[in-house]
This record gives structure tokens, sequence and C-alpha cells, in this order.
């Protein structure tokens, strides 16, 4: 079969759905709408009639020079397939990504494994994925004995609510708490807006939040449902929240909601050690994704390339 690279206007994204929902690792990152929710130009390698796909979103940056990068949170792309990715296979896609981008600094998803190509490295990033087939009792035998301790201490304070807030209001929070510490534009910030209301649109995501006695929440989330799971996108804490462990309590109270089912949740990094110890107190397991560079640029806009990198979805956690 023929490996075509395509514009987005010449994508068949009725075609390139159907690849993503059934591909054997595919993922809510890979839709159409997600990638064009997050991206401004974006094309990509197609392998025959949709049986492969490898979504590429670039930018130029760098004195014209056009480069591979990740979007903000959208945390893996990569090749996704129908079939089973051989090394072969990956290998084909990589050569021709990097025939038509001299510079490359994405996410591959968790099932494109590191292979010796010559010019590409992989760095492996965390990413803690907790199975919910279990009672929840199960699972919270589990948790790190810190863990149940701060969770009893503030079991009496919240209550759960559905939609505790607008997108807009989530996201203003968010960079009210967080997101100070990324290096997102305004602009970043009104695609995840879009992003947002898109999933909640189609079923596919869900804002989830805990208030406190006074009425008002300490905490809220943002979770995609795609494909066995639920991500943990996006979430904010207040202040008060923060002191009274709001997100300990939150996670807590979605894994009680969703146990004994065949989801996982995936807690969606992080690099960050403290965020990593926090994200495998739930008793989660580290299934790292990679992050993948290759660099053909000149020698004098080398130097550059990692001054102007995006940031991803593994550093992106405050």
């Amino acid at each position: 079969m023929k490996l075509n690279f395509l514009r987005k206007a010449d994508i068949d994204f009725e075609k390139w759905d159907y690849c993503i929902h059934n591909a054997v690792n595919g993922n809510v990152y890979g839709y159409s709408w997600y990638i064009s929710s997050m991206a401004n130009h974006w094309g990509a390698l197609v392998l025959g009639d949709y049986k492969a796909v490898f979504p590429l979103v670039w930018d130029r940056k760098l004195f014209g020079f056009k480069r591979l990068y990740q979007p903000f949170f959208t945390q893996q792309h990569g090749l996704y397939s129908t079939d089973v990715i051989t090394p072969d296979l990956l290998r084909t896609f990589l050569l021709e990504a990097g025939r038509q981008f001299p510079g490359i600094s994405i996410c591959l998803n968790e099932q494109n494994h590191p292979i010796d190509l010559p010019g590409f490295s992989f760095q492996a990033r965390n990413n803690y994925l907790l199975p919910l087939h279990q009672t929840y009792d199960s699972i919270r035998s589990k948790y790190s004995k810190s863990l149940r301790k701060r969770l009893k201490r503030v079991a009496s304070r919240y209550d759960w609510i559905d939609t505790p807030c607008t997108v807009s209001e989530l996201v203003d929070l968010y960079r009210q708490y967080q997101g100070h510490k990324l290096p997102c534009t305004d602009e970043d910030f009104r695609r995840v807006k879009g992003m947002m209301q898109t999933a909640i649109d189609r079923g596919m995501g869900k804002i989830i939040g805990l208030k406190g006695p006074d009425e008002t929440f300490e905490v809220a989330g943002f979770f995609l449902f795609s494909h066995g799971r639920i991500i943990n996108l996006l979430g904010t804490s207040t202040d008060v929240g923060r002191e009274h462990f709001a997100m300990h309590s939150l996670l807590d109270r979605l894994i009680r909601q969703h146990s004994e089912t065949h989801q996982v949740l995936d807690f969606e990094g992080s690099s960050i050690p403290s965020i990593a110890y926090f994200f495998s107190s739930f008793g989660s397991k580290n299934s790292p994704y990679y992050f993948l560079e290759y660099n053909r640029l000149p020698f004098w806009v080398k130097g550059l390339s990692n001054t102007l990198r995006r940031g991803t979805a593994s550093n992106r956690r405050p």
C-alpha cells in the first residue's frame, strides 16, 4: 500500500476518524476534531485507504523551517494502525516524516516503541494508568498509607457535583491557580476551551467537581472519555481546596463511581517527581510513551530548537 502525505484540506475526516476509532492503539488525541481544535497547521501520513495514519502538526518558528511539534494538552500522537504496529511499519512512517520535516519534536503513543533509526532519538515519558475493573474496596486497599489518611481526614467535607462550572470558568480558574506555570498563550487557552466544549457536545468530555461546606466548589476537573479510558486532562484546586486535599478527594470519588467497569483511569503524566508520586499513590502503574526528536536543520538553527520547543503534556502539569 502507498504511503501518502496529505494536507488537512485533503484528508477524508470520516475515514480518518474511523481509523482512529478502530485502531489497535486509538486514543482521543488522534481524532480529527481534537487535532483541529488544538492546531492551526496539520496534515498527515496516510497508508492506503486509511489503514494507518500519522498526524503531523507543524509551525515555522525556526527561521521559516517547518518543524513538527506537540500541541498543548495533547499527550500522545504518533502512528495509529488498524493492524499490529511492527517496527518496520513505524520505521517507514518516521523516515517519511523526517524527509518531509527537517525538525521533529513530538510525542508518540505508548504502542510506538523505540527502534534503531539513525538521527532519531527516543526519550521515555511517564504516564500512570489505573485499571478500574476491581471493586472500589480492592482498588482503595492499594492506595498509599498517606493517601488513605488524607482521605479519611476530609471524608465528610465534600459534595460531588456534575458540571460545577462552565468550560470558560474552569479554564479561567486553571489559569489563575496553575496556568501561570505554563508557557501557554491566550490563543492556546482559547483552543483548549473550544476542544473541551466539542468533547462535551460529543459526549466524550465532562466537568466534575467537589464543593465545600460554604456551597462553593473547591476543586474541579475536565475528563475525557474515549477508547475505554477516563483521561485526567485538566484540573484545578482553589487555595482552600489545596489545604483540604480536594484533588485527592475528587479522584477518589471518580474511582469509586467507575469501579467494577472495564475502564482505565489515565492520570496523564507526569515527569515532575512530586506529581508522579501523587498519581502513583492511587496504585497506578507507569505505562511510558516516548518523546521523539529528529533534527537535520542547519547547524546555526539547531541551537535554537530547544529554546523554541513547544510544551508537551508530560511537562505541562504544575
